[in-house]
């Protein structure tokens, strides 16, 4: 049987990444000294500039609840992907430990009905990633052409209220904040999507692996001959699963925590917000559209967990 190529499947997930200055090694080769520059510049001057003017903005605008509001919403957002980007570079080698070890011996499927349901599988994890990344770009998007809808650039609004050690209101100073902005928060999307769809295609991961052992301690009657070699395989198949099952909750256990308390935060300021304005402006379809993002981005979360639970309880 063909070899399965696990990495095939991510594999514009380790390219968008790279190209976020987040480098995962899906081979042996070094990250040059020119690449870790442009890391440091992705990371620290596009995404932790513009969360430092939006954080310094809160203490200018905190008395004002209907102000306040929209930025708590962007700000909690913005640190959470912070929080994501750390523990990813801080957990970097446990992750490109896992992703070399997806090809292995071990987790190739045996049979033609285990490799239906991994391609079944994978087909779905790919059309929740398009869903996923669709409704991400949407909704940043939305947030972002604010200002252009409303006319307000004649006023030199912005789509994010942040403080900046300069009068962003004179040109081409406005015009630069603006774009630095857009950039900014299309580097935010395309970051958290990736690394959410990467922590999810582990447990997907997992979670097939799990299918593909059940399903091989049910063939082992079919050849009672080799029965032995054949039942220490599925032990090392099982005690592979947990070593990864661990290096991946290592990854990304604090990561899933912070996007529970982040999620529950902006979703409950977001219907706060949406009780302020009318239903049908602008402000409140950017309030849906916000609101249906981070939804489903715990409720993907949720149901790739249960999931995961109900393989484990059939082991």
């Amino acid at each position: 049987m063909q070899k399965f190529d696990w990495i095939y499947t991510i594999r514009s997930h380790i390219l968008m990444l790279k190209i976020m200055g987040l480098q995962i090694k899906s081979d042996e080769k070094p990250a040059s000294n020119l690449y870790k520059l442009y890391t440091f510049f992705s990371v620290v001057v596009i995404m932790g500039v513009h969360n430092f003017f939006q954080t310094v903005n809160i203490y200018f605008v905190y008395k004002d609840l209907e102000v306040l509001t929209p930025i708590i919403v962007v700000t909690s957002t913005c640190i959470l992907v912070s929080v994501k980007i750390y523990f990813l570079q801080r957990n970097i080698s446990i992750v490109n430990n896992l992703i070399l070890s997806l090809n292995g011996d071990l987790y190739q499927p045996k049979t033609e009905k285990q490799r239906r349901n991994a391609e079944l599988t994978l087909y779905f994890f790919n059309f929740v990633y398009l869903s996923f990344f669709s409704l991400a770009v949407m909704s940043s998007t939305a947030w972002l052409l604010i200002p252009i809808l409303s006319n307000g650039t004649q006023d030199k609004q912005l789509p994010f209220s942040a403080w900046y050690p300069y009068d962003c209101t004179i040109s081409p100073l406005y015009e630069f904040t603006y774009i630095y902005q857009c950039v900014a928060t299309f580097y935010l999307v395309t970051t958290v999507v990736h690394i959410d769809t990467l922590i999810l295609f582990l447990i997907m991961y997992i979670t097939i692996q799990c299918d593909n052992l059940c399903d091989d301690l049910k063939n082992l009657r079919h050849d009672l001959y080799n029965i032995n070699e054949r039942m220490i395989a599925c032990v090392k198949h099982h005690q592979a699963i947990l070593s990864s099952a661990v290096d991946s909750n290592k990854f990304f256990d604090k990561t899933i925590l912070g996007q529970f308390v982040t999620t529950t935060v902006t979703f409950a300021v977001n219907m706060f917000q949406l009780s302020l304005v009318a239903n049908l402006s602008r402000e409140g379809v950017n309030s849906v559209f916000n609101a249906m993002a981070v939804i489903t981005q715990i409720f993907i979360y949720c149901w790739f967990g249960e999931e995961l639970q109900i393989k484990v309880g059939i082991i």
